[in-house]
């Protein structure tokens, strides 16, 4: 497997000009996410006509190459691409660049959803299925930040980028072949192109929306959890520490049903870290204590008050529907009954008065007007005319 590594001005140069001729460019990253908030980069593959750059991002002007990234104009194909995408986007509002995604984008996993190949396949999966190319994944619990990388790990990372464009033009193909599923794909990545975040990131104050084992709370524990919830968001980004490291979701959920998050001598019985205790205890009890003795405007449930309600077996008739039409287009399950769509049909109406995503661009093309299969109190603001997109 033939590759230039970059790591250094002259090789980043030398590399952007060959990149600005190019009309689709593979892009993958290598990173290290398992003590960290932020995944740290540890390595940028791309290819483009028949050339294939490893960027080593410790040795080079990454902000350069990043600029380029979010401007071209060029078809950035990737794989699988929430993670890489949410590298980019936060290496570029940490450089205060004016977009935070690349213009155009293709993701082959998504596309493989869309044909029916699987809603998560992995790249040497889906490479094996289409194109019959089987690629050995020998590196994959490799420490991508030690220098200098082995050979064996610079072909393993030069295979994972040199046969996406291959790949996303014979997923074209077949795509086209089903129309209107082409289109719908392409309208799917446009809207994944001009979304200022990846997907499934909420700003602070709404992240305790996904707490689980939450929908039953009153309005003062929600107060309690989105206050301590908002505290270690800070905290972990501020230091770079995973929030698990902090206080795992499950364990935050039994401290604010237990009334246990207000006493910080019981926090270590309820799993919280020592480290965590001695650290930050008396600043998680002060918030939690504060947080719950605030007057303040009434919250929405958490997303898993949706998941708890089943009035008039709304969720199984829609479920019904999303099976059929799956079928007759021939997706993964996932691209129309996931998790996400699925809390955010009956969740955006009910307490945002927002249309679902179900009934937005594609989604509306595909499924048609879904309504009828609102939730009581969402379907009066639907007929009221009280819904936004």
């Amino acid at each position: 497997m033939n590759y230039t590594y970059v790591d250094n001005a002259a090789g980043l140069d030398s590399m952007l000009e060959c990149l600005s001729k190019a009309a689709v460019i593979a892009f993958d990253t290598e990173f290290f996410r398992v003590v960290t908030f932020f995944p740290k980069l540890a390595l940028f593959q791309l290819a483009a006509g028949g050339e294939i750059f490893l960027v080593d991002p410790f040795a080079v002007n990454f902000s350069k190459l990043l600029s380029f990234i979010v401007t071209t104009d060029a078809v950035m194909v990737c794989h699988a691409s929430g993670e890489d995408l949410e590298i980019v986007s936060e290496h570029a509002r940490r450089e205060g660049l004016p977009r935070l995604l690349p213009r155009h984008i293709f993701d082959t996993q998504s596309a493989g959803a869309f044909l029916g190949y699987g809603g998560n396949i992995g790249l040497a999966a889906l490479l094996e299925k289409t194109l019959g190319i089987s690629l050995a994944k020998t590196e994959t619990r490799t420490d991508w930040l030690k220098r200098p990388l082995t050979q064996a790990q610079l072909e393993y990372a030069a295979l994972d980028v040199a046969y996406l464009e291959e790949l996303m033009n014979f997923l074209i193909k077949e795509m086209s072949q089903k129309e209107p599923v082409l289109k719908w794909f392409r309208m799917h990545m446009d809207d994944v192109s001009h979304s200022c975040d990846p997907e499934n990131v909420l700003p602070p104050e709404k992240l305790y929306l996904r707490v689980r084992k939450t929908g039953q709370l009153s309005q003062g524990q929600l107060r309690t959890l989105q206050a301590v919830v908002m505290l270690r968001d800070r905290i972990c980004r501020e230091n770079d520490i995973p929030p698990a490291f902090f206080i795992r979701n499950n364990v935050l959920a039994q401290l604010v049903v237990t009334s246990a998050i207000f006493e910080q001598s019981t926090y270590a019985k309820y799993g919280v870290h020592y480290s965590t205790v001695r650290k930050y205890g008396a600043l998680i009890q002060k918030t939690a204590r504060e947080a719950n003795a605030r007057t303040a405007p009434d919250l929405n449930p958490p997303y898993d008050f949706v998941n708890r309600f089943n009035g008039g077996n709304y969720k199984k008739r829609l479920l019904d529907l999303l099976d059929r039409k799956t079928s007759q287009y021939g997706f993964a399950n996932n691209v129309l009954s996931s998790q996400k769509l699925m809390e955010n049909f009956f969740y955006a109406p009910m307490y945002e008065k927002k249309y679902p995503i179900l009934q937005r661009g594609w989604y509306l093309e595909c499924l048609g007007d879904l309504s009828d299969y609102y939730l009581p109190e969402a379907q009066k603001y639907y007929k009221a005319g009280e819904l936004k997109f």
